[in-house]
C-alpha cells in the first residue's frame, strides 16, 4: 500500500514522529498493522476509527493532535492520506 510506504519513508527519515491512522470499516486497523509490520512503532500511531465522515475523523483526532504538537512543539502538520481524500481533507482541516 502507498500510504504505508510513504509514512515508513517519513518515519524513518524522522520528518514524522506521530501519525493518526484513521479509516472506516476496520480500514485503520489494517493500515496500522501494515505501518508497524513495516516498523513503525505502534505508540507513534493513534488509531481513529469511529468517524464516518472527515470532519468527525479530524474531530476525534484533536485531542492526539493537540498533544502530539505539544510534546514535539511541532508547528506543522503533515496530512498523508489517500488521493481521492487529499482535497477533502485539506479543506476540512483549514475549517
Amino acid at each position: 500500500m502507498l500510504l504505508v510506504k510513504n509514512a515508513l519513508k517519513l518515519y524513518t527519515n524522522i520528518t514524522c514522529k506521530y501519525f493518526v491512522v484513521s479509516g472506516y470499516r476496520g480500514e485503520a486497523l489494517t493500515i496500522k498493522d501494515q505501518m508497524v509490520t513495516r516498523g513503525i512503532e505502534s505508540d507513534a500511531e493513534y488509531t481513529e476509527e469511529f468517524a464516518s465522515n472527515t470532519f468527525e475523523n479530524i474531530v476525534n483526532s484533536m485531542a492526539y493532535i493537540e498533544y502530539a504538537l505539544h510534546q514535539e512543539h511541532f508547528k506543522d502538520i503533515l496530512l498523508l492520506c489517500k488521493n481521492y481524500a487529499a482535497r477533502r481533507r485539506v479543506l476540512t482541516v483549514s475549517k
